[in-house]
This record gives structure tokens, C-alpha cells and sequence, in this order.
């Protein structure tokens, strides 16, 4: 039996909500509905990852379901009006990033990954580690595309699931029509998931 998570794009939490739930399965060490998702432990599922766990549970393919950015800037304007309160986390509140932060902010009208890696890398160098490190922790102000190149790159997720997430965007334009959304997801599953044998999804 092949066991397929598939998810939805969530516009406030981002690629690395993604991780955690992952986390938390790998930490439980096997499929059940009875896990709590309702009080994931961030901090700690982030690390999860750092370390093979011969009793963590798996699934054998991630399926992550996107639309096109636009579509997802049409509404909520979070990713951008909600920038600036990576200043008020309190991990990067006390560290040296603090500055490095406050500097792109106003450097960037919108976040970008690569220039602001770059921007760090050669004026911080001694940094840049760190800025990687904690990147998840404000990775969900990204553009969608960042956010998945941050996940599979920068983030320890593919020290378990390296060649195992499959990213398939919708030709969704508007997220507040249900019946469009409702339309592509199933035709997207008839097309690829419905004659599937022994999948668990």
C-alpha cells in the first residue's frame, strides 16, 4: 500500500506548516487520525528532520497543490502587510539578526529569497548560517516558489523525503470561488489519482 499525503497551499502558513505536520507523523511513528495537530510544538518538530528515526513513519509521496501566485495575493495581502512582525519574534528579537532583518526590510518592498540570501552572504557572511537556520520562521511571507525552493534546499526536510514531494499548480484564478477549486481538484484526482491501485490517500 502507498501512503500519499496531498495538501492545499494554506496562504498564512506556508510550506513549513507542511513540514510540521510531516514532523509530527515522523515523530509518532505511524499513520493514525488520532495525532494532535492542534498544539503542534514548532520549535521542536523543526529539528525533527535533522536526525534519521528508524521508527518514524514516512508516507512515500507528498503531493502539494498550489494555484498561481496571483491567485493567492487575490486574497490575502498577509504576505505582504505582515512582514515587518518577523521583528517582533522573539528568537530573532535577541539576536544579531535583528539588524540584518530590520536592513531588508528596508532594502525589499517584498521578500525575495534570493537577493536577500545574497544581500546576507556578502555583507554577513559570518551570519549567513544562522539566517538560513531560522528562515522557516518567517518563511510563509514568501512567494510560493521560495517557499518550496526554502523547503527542499535550505530546510532539513530532504534529509528524509529527498526526491518525494510533488508540486502540481492548479489553473485556479480565483480562491473565493469554491466550485472552480472544487472543479480542477477533482479533475486533477480522476486524471491522476482515480485509477490508482493500492494508494492510501
Amino acid at each position: 500500500m502507498k501512503n500519499v499525503y496531498i495538501t492545499w497551499h494554506y496562504t498564512t502558513h506556508g510550506v513549513a506548516y507542511l513540514k510540521h505536520i510531516l514532523s509530527k507523523f515522523y515523530e509518532f511513528g505511524h499513520l493514525s487520525s488520532h495525532i494532535g495537530f492542534d498544539a503542534l510544538e514548532q520549535e521542536k518538530l523543526n529539528l525533527a528532520f535533522n536526525s534519521q528515526n528508524p521508527n518514524g513513519f514516512l508516507f512515500d509521496e507528498i503531493i502539494y497543490l498550489t494555484a498561481p501566485q496571483q491567485a493567492f495575493d487575490g486574497i490575502s495581502s498577509r504576505r505582504f502587510s505582515h512582514r515587518q512582525t518577523v521583528l517582533d519574534d522573539s528568537v530573532i528579537k535577541n539576536s544579531k539578526l535583528k539588524k540584518i532583518y530590520s536592513e531588508l526590510l528596508v532594502l525589499f518592498s517584498v521578500h525575495n529569497l534570493t537577493d536577500e540570501l545574497n544581500f546576507v552572504s556578502k555583507k554577513y557572511p559570518k551570519d549567513l548560517a544562522e539566517y538560513k537556520e531560522l528562515l522557516w520562521r518567517n518563511i510563509q511571507h514568501y512567494p510560493i516558489n521560495d517557499q518550496l525552493f526554502w523547503l527542499e534546499n535550505y530546510s532539513n526536510f530532504s534529509n528524509v523525503y529527498s526526491k518525494k514531494l510533488k508540486i502540481v499548480q492548479l489553473p485556479v484564478n480565483d480562491l473565493r470561488n469554491e466550485k472552480q477549486i472544487s472543479d480542477e481538484v477533482s479533475r486533477w484526482v480522476k486524471r491522476n489519482l482515480k485509477t490508482t491501485k493500492n494508494i492510501n490517500r
